[in-house]
């Protein structure tokens, strides 16, 4: 720190505001520096970006320095110390001071510096955490903030860690206790009970301050309310002044709008190409771009986000087996004319009853912290920390953690079928395999075969593969989703023998019975172990039953709800 602005900090006791102030003759840099060291705590993050939290109104904000909000915030505090008078007609007049561009650039250097010397914290945009609990920036005015844990929840005024609120943020209804989570079902046009758990269980899932996230996937015919289901979804976790936005136009796009909000809603898509889904896939669990600070210098910066994705378009949009492996895929049902609700009227429902839908979710939650650390499942799924959180969370609703269990695979399994029947190389290569049990090739006579299978229109198609290297690399991709239709692709086999040795592939069906799912486990169907009561929770107990169920605690004042 310069000897300079480490002086400046020592006096910074003796700073007294306006009228008068001693420190008149100090340089305009100089008064920017007192007014930010006497005004705040400055501190930085774990990638030495620099913060300021201020307090105003009698509660705290927080800001990035080199935000416009700050830099607003600190010409205010100093026109308002350092007046300047001016006189006009013999009158005199009171004004807010107003610094140097020069002087002000100045003091931000030397504030940055301070804030590298300050503590380090971690900001958090809209979901936080502290010492094991969950908090939530309400988004209001006064910067109030639910924190939950697990012995319940409550609104505090200053929460105990620093949030960040980038543009477009928009608050979040005040939650109220005694709610019910079915209240919400009537704002969804949803199939049935297992998609409106789903849809319940992916608002779990948002209010972790980790991932990884599953991405929602809403398909539907038009005038299915497909975007009316993602708006209603997003105010519930993290309301923007544009809660949906058009697709991305690339991976940086996607990236700095997860690294500015929680939430990525994006509205209306025809489809999801091979970049986008693998876009998707590294913001849901976690991924990061680097790119050059300036096109001048060789220096990077990195964004390194994991967000919760909605998707909502006509098609299906998880048509690649990544995807449809990290998603909820729920197809609403067409609406019918007597369902359908004026806008405004809709909206105000929806705004009456989120207070209490909020606080309910809310008990979720605080029960996900209760049980978290209990709950065991028969069979991890791809998205296991996704899974263990919703069916330690479920009891708060009256539901129990194998409808999640069976309503999570039973979509996973729906969305795999879909992806293999929309793929024609994924059917041709279930047929070679219906017609022999194991099959060695090498890579291009199997490409010569599956040619065979398909029209002519699909193997001229710019995404079909047209050598050897592309086929491994779509079938490497396509594996587990075979896999769980009971067809195991063996890559890097070998045919003949010596000179003659070749790079083969092997496509073998599985006995019956054998089939693993896409995570890799070799478990067979989507079922898990019974007691003699056909119960399928198995928890810390060893419990397999209603027995175990007992061992999940309702927040105070809850009730189980026997139906939906």
């Amino acid at each position: 720190m310069p000897d300079d602005v480490r002086k400046i900090i020592e006096n910074a006791s003796e700073f007294t505001p306006p009228h008068g102030d001693d420190n008149d003759d100090l340089p305009q840099r100089d008064k920017l520096i007192l007014c930010a060291t006497r005004s705040g705590e400055l501190w930085h993050d774990a990638d030495h970006g620099a913060y300021a939290t201020v307090e105003i109104d009698g509660h705290l904000e927080s800001y990035p320095v080199r935000s416009s909000a700050y830099q607003r915030y600190l010409r205010r505090l100093y026109g308002a110390r350092y007046q300047q008078v001016i006189v006009e007609g013999g009158t005199k007049i009171t004004v807010p001071g107003s610094p140097s561009s020069q002087a002000f650039t100045d003091a931000l250097g030397s504030i940055e510096a301070m804030a590298g010397n300050g503590p380090e914290k971690v900001p958090a945009i809209r979901i936080g955490d502290h010492e094991g609990r969950v908090v939530i920036d309400l988004g209001t005015p006064d910067w109030s903030a639910v924190v939950i844990g697990p012995d319940g929840w409550s609104v505090v005024p200053r929460p105990p860690c620093p949030f960040i609120r980038p543009a477009g943020l928009r608050p979040l209804p005040i939650p109220v206790k005694g709610g019910r989570i079915t209240e919400l079902r009537p704002f969804l046009n949803i199939g049935g009970d297992d998609d409106f758990r789903l849809a319940v269980a992916w608002l779990l899932a948002c209010q972790k301050r980790k991932g990884p996230f599953p991405v929602m996937v809403v398909n539907g015919e038009q005038g299915a309310a497909k975007s009316t289901f993602c708006r209603v979804l997003r105010r519930l976790v993290d309301p923007n002044a544009a809660d949906l936005r058009s697709p991305p136009k690339d991976e940086r796009d996607a990236l700095i709008a997860a690294r500015n909000g929680w939430v990525l809603g994006y509205d209306n898509l025809s489809y999801v190409d091979g970049e986008q889904s693998d876009w998707f896939c590294r913001i849901a669990t976690g991924g990061g771009f680097a790119t050059r600070a300036l096109y001048t210098n060789n220096e990077e910066v990195l964004i390194d986000v994991c967000r919760p994705v909605l998707l909502n378009g006509i098609p299906s949009l998880a048509s690649r087996p990544d995807l449809a492996d990290r998603a909820v895929a729920l197809t609403l049902p067409a609406m019918t004319a007597e369902a359908r609700r004026p806008e405004a009227a809709f909206w105000s429902e929806f705004d009456a009853a989120a207070p209490r839908i909020l606080g309910a979710l809310f008990d979720g939650v605080s029960m996900a912290l209760r049980n978290r650390a209990m709950v065991t499942l028969p069979r991890l799924p791809r998205m296991a920390d996704f899974a263990l959180w919703s069916a330690a969370g479920f009891p708060a609703f009256g539901w129990k953690p194998v409808q999640f269990v069976d309503a999570y695979e039973t979509n996973r399994a729906r969305g795999i079928e879909e992806v293999i029947e929309a793929d024609p190389l994924a059917m041709a290569v279930l047929d070679i395999a219906a017609e022999r049990s194991s099959y060695i090739v090498t890579a291009t006579a199997l490409l010569a075969e599956i040619n065979l299978k398909v029209t002519p229109d699909v193997s001229r198609d710019k995404t079909w593969p047209k050598n050897a290297r592309s086929l491994s690399s779509r079938l490497r991709r396509l594996a587990p989703a075979l896999r769980s239709q009971g067809v195991e692709i063996e890559l890097d086999q070998h045919v003949g023998r010596g000179d003659d040795k070749k790079r083969a592939i092997r496509v073998r069906r599985l006995p019956a019975g054998t089939q693993t799912h896409s995570s890799g486990d070799a478990n067979g169907p989507a079922s898990v172990p019974k007691n003699t009561e056909g119960n399928q929770c198995v928890n810390e107990y060893g419990d397999a039953g209603d027995a175990g169920d007992a061992n999940f605690p309702l927040s105070s004042g809850s009730e189980w709800e026997t139906t939906l």
